[in-house]
């Protein structure tokens, strides 16, 4: 019998019909191949992009895709990174935050519950520059104005996210 890794498992497969059994090894293909599937995301997953941000300080923007239906996803992992500087005189300064939002479906209200974690620069008060909160299905984020930014570029956000589907249990 040949064998036929599949991910880090090894399955002996039958390889004519003379081979005794053939159901556990074909149970075994499926259920690898169904485990390496899952590895590659589900629907409601958001790959990497990056958004310019709107302005220098703004409220409730809705960061584009950032959308996750209650009813298709249970919850969300959204990985973050913004990048904002200025020109001010005589030390020019920059605002560098990553961090995590992460959202669950509460289907009893009908609404999102979120929490953020991050690492980065925090204004003086040691108050974060940027807030996350949901509005239905649609991350929105504000953002704490910073002195003088750079020519009109306001910085960006980089992010992705990862999605749990709604099970039917």
């Amino acid at each position: 019998m040949p064998n036929i890794q599949i991910g880090d498992q090894i399955i002996k497969f039958p390889n004519s019909g003379a081979d005794a059994n053939w159901a556990p090894a074909i149970v075994q293909f499926a259920e690898a191949v169904g485990t390496q599937l899952l590895l590659v995301g589900n629907p409601g997953d958001k790959t990497s992009r990056v958004d310019p941000l709107p302005s220098n300080g703004f409220p409730n923007w809705n960061i584009p895709n950032a959308q996750f239906t209650g009813t298709a996803v249970r919850k969300f992992i959204f990985s973050y990174a913004i990048m904002r500087k200025n020109q001010a005189t005589p030390t020019p300064f920059s605002v560098a935050e990553q961090g995590v939002v992460e959202g669950i479906y509460n289907s009893a209200t009908s609404s999102w519950e979120i929490t953020h974690n991050f690492t980065g620069t925090r204004q003086p008060s040691g108050e974060a520059y940027h807030l996350f909160n949901m509005s239905g299905a649609q991350l929105r984020l504000s953002a704490v104005a910073i002195a003088e930014p750079t020519g009109g570029d306001y910085g960006t956000i980089s992010w992705s996210a990862k999605t749990e589907l709604v099970s039917n249990l």
